[in-house]
């Protein structure tokens, strides 16, 4: 418990920092950030509202393979996926995580442990994904220089526009050395996951004697995932299942950041190509991946606005106006349809928002219905 109010304490201080930072930015008047939300293509908003969704379809496709037997519907996996995600908006420190494995748990016959153990394997999968499209982004987008001008973009480098010293170096040279690290990266984790999966009891000793300088609780805690993944790793031991898992990641990631390109479109932001859509998403995954306020209020608006502006130079006010829109479009569209799940399910608020105090330290519900 001291631990989850540690991790609230953490998010309210990101989130709130990060929206002081985005929302007094002296480069942007509010004024022309209004102005160009009024004036967006939102038939193009509305088509990256519907991408938005075929996303949560596709994670439920992969799931039902990492869930394995019994075999759970894709009906009740979609249901659940929005659930789970809508928790992650309304709750503090991403408390969705710990729903979706509650659910399946109470609605399906599948145990706690094994829900849980899909999700830590999900996001090894996540992980892998966007460490290989980050790489291949690095090889293969030409990044603006801030002495090229683009006509679809407001500004272009010079004294006499003012342009932030910070957005005058090219980052090509550093984006390079990021793509060989990126694919090490991958590698690397690739090689820990085989042998996580078809030597899980030399791994397990190994990770005990690498955890065993770490203070106990932090080393109890990387245990049980090293543990959880083990337990969840049987698509990682079959060829075909590793592949359709690992086919439906490249999708989904691509569907999200092909969305996110829609948007900088509806904008009129036509110079930025799909390898920009997909840096873009890649670094709001990692931006939203550590404890957040409800609906990631914040640190999205600040990681948009941050990554428009320094990589892609895009005027400060259009860049605030496509992260307040990008994420309207990305994060209430899955909080109303989770709540339209709930009652599909026929799954009370009340219930949801207890599951924490359903589930005891080892991670296991506190009864056995």
């Amino acid at each position: 418990m001291k631990s989850r109010k540690v991790q609230i304490a953490i998010a309210v201080v990101i989130g709130l920092g990060c929206l002081y930072l985005f929302a007094s930015d002296d480069d942007m008047q509010w004024p022309k950030v209004w102005a160009a939300i009024k004036s967006a293509n939102y038939g193009l908003v509305f088509f990256s509202i519907l991408l938005g969704f075929s996303s949560m379809l596709i994670r439920s496709w992969r799931w039902q393979i990492l869930l394995d037997r019994p075999v759970v519907s894709i009906g009740k996996l979609f249901l659940i996926m929005n659930i789970g995600f809508m928790g992650n908006g309304v709750f503090p420190a991403r408390m969705g995580e710990l729903i979706r494995p509650f659910l399946i748990w109470r609605y399906t016959d599948h145990a706690f442990p094994t829900a849980i153990a899909t999700i830590v394997v999900e996001r090894v999968f996540d992980l892998l994904g966007l460490l290989l499209i980050l790489a291949l982004v690095f090889i293969l987008m030409p990044f603006p220089q801030a002495n090229s001008a683009s006509p679809d973009s407001a500004i272009s480098a010079g004294a006499d526009n003012d342009v932030p010293a910070e957005l005058a170096a090219d980052p090509w040279e550093w984006m390079q050395d990021l793509a060989l690290l990126g694919v090490i990266a991958f590698i690397g984790l690739f090689g820990v996951i085989a042998a996580m999966s078809y030597a899980p009891e030399w791994s397990l000793r190994l990770a005990q004697t690498l955890f065993k300088p770490l203070p106990h609780t932090i080393a109890s805690k990387l245990l049980r995932m090293v543990e959880s993944f083990e337990k969840g790793a049987i698509a990682f031991r079959k060829p075909i299942s590793f592949l359709y898992c690992l086919f439906y990641t490249l999708l989904l990631w691509s569907t999200i950041a092909f969305s996110e390109w829609m948007i900088l479109w509806a904008f009129g932001i036509y110079h930025v190509p799909f390898t920009g859509a997909l840096f873009l998403m890649a670094g709001l995954c990692f931006a939203v991946m550590f404890p957040q306020l409800p609906g990631y209020v914040g640190v999205y608006q600040f990681a948009v606005k941050l990554i428009l502006c320094s990589t892609f130079f895009i005027d400060p006010d259009q860049a605030g106006a496509v992260a307040l829109v990008m994420w309207m479009s990305q994060v209430p569209p899955v909080i109303l349809l989770g709540f339209v799940c709930l009652i599909i399910m026929g799954v009370s608020f009340k219930e949801i928002s207890q599951v924490q105090s359903e589930v005891n330290e080892t991670g296991n519900p506190n009864h056995n219905e």
